[in-house]
């Protein structure tokens, strides 16, 4: 036997401190051995909190993204009802801000009438229109944006 490799093999390992973990185990950040390395605090058969907060954050995501959806989908249903529902003489208003009387609606064009004396006419987009002022049966749901006049 070589005289190297029974020194070796004779050779105890160091003496450990108490307290101390055994040379070549894994601790954690407090010296306690019954910690893994690394910190993680799992609980046997739990799951890691930073996994449950993720899939809280993603689940939150996709409940937003599911409510948006449905809301741009509503929008866009009213929106399209309320260009099949032109007819002459409704009061508009087109996104360029101009206002005026529909004197005409074809497939994909509006006329309108901007003056009183009916005289100027524009052709726009149907999709231009962004909104019905007043319409042939009656003023639309409108919100009135400026207050109506106190007597006093």
């Amino acid at each position: 036997m070589n005289p190297l490799a029974a020194s070796l093999a004779t050779q105890d390992a160091p003496p450990s401190l108490e307290g101390e973990a055994p040379a070549g185990s894994t601790t954690g950040a407090t010296g306690d051995p019954s910690m893994p390395a690394g910190g993680n605090q799992t609980q046997p058969g739990g799951f890691d909190p930073m996994f449950i907060m993720v899939m809280g954050i993603g689940v939150f995501f996709l409940v937003m993204m599911l409510t948006a959806g449905r809301r741009q989908k509503r929008e866009q249903k009213e929106r399209q009802g309320m260009l099949d529902a032109l007819k002459r003489n409704d009061k508009v208003q087109t996104i360029g801000g101009i206002i005026g009387t529909v004197a005409e609606v074809r497939n994909d064009e509006v006329v309108l009438k901007v003056d009183d004396a009916g005289q100027h006419k524009i052709r726009f987009a149907r999709s231009a229109i962004q909104q019905v002022i007043s319409s042939r049966n009656g003023p639309a749901e409108v919100a009135s944006e400026s207050p109506e006049p106190v007597n006093t």
